[in-house]
């Protein structure tokens, strides 16, 4: 007996969902964003939104929950304030021409370190972008008095955490921002080659 093989738009789901393993995927249908399988336990949870399920692929029943397009706005803010990760998949092709599930792509990753949107921050919160850039020095010194775990500050997002560089910099009287960053690299005469 050969298992029921998914449908293809479960197929397309599956293939987005397999470049962003490790963070929850929006996927755009029509008026709502759907989460599926363990995502959307995920979102369920983390959002007290309702688990219900969407048919069958491969012979199994499929967990959905979704998210209204016109407030996802107030779902990405209370997942990113919950230092979780989003992908939002949209609907790219024509629904007119298409003939099989309309084209989607991931066209933008929401994450804590990386979110610039005022309406996903809280202001009156520790948070990771409002206390950014974290410095070696701050992330490994003995006091932190933040929310957040350091592995966070140091690695908000998950590619961060292969292509880290961490610059020779230091804060303006201990201020917050990118503004207030300082070289503290050794001058430029220490590089010189000796003789």
């Amino acid at each position: 007996m050969t298992t029921p093989s998914h449908t293809p738009m479960m197929q397309q789901y599956l293939g987005i969902k397999a470049e962003h393993p490790d963070i929850l995927l929006f996927y755009r249908m029509g008026d709502f964003y759907e989460l599926f399988f363990n995502d959307a336990r995920r979102a369920a949870k983390l959002l007290d939104i309702t688990l219900t399920a969407r048919g069958q692929s491969a012979g199994e029943a499929i967990p959905m929950a979704g998210v209204p397009v016109h407030a996802v706005d107030q779902y990405l803010g209370r997942l990113v304030r919950k230092g979780e990760s989003v992908a939002i998949c949209e609907q790219v092709g024509d629904v007119a021409t298409s003939k099989g599930p309309v084209e989607r792509k991931v066209v933008r990753i929401v994450t804590p370190g990386t979110v610039t949107e005022e309406s996903l921050l809280d202001d009156r919160q520790d948070n990771l972008l409002k206390n950014a850039p974290h410095t070696a020095d701050v992330v490994t010194g003995d006091e932190w008095n933040h929310p957040y775990s350091r592995q966070r500050a140091a690695y908000p997002a998950p590619w961060t955490r292969e292509h880290k560089f961490w610059p020779a910099v230091g804060l303006i009287d201990n201020a917050s921002g990118d503004r207030n960053l300082v070289c503290a690299c050794p001058p430029i005469e220490e590089y010189a080659e000796t003789g």
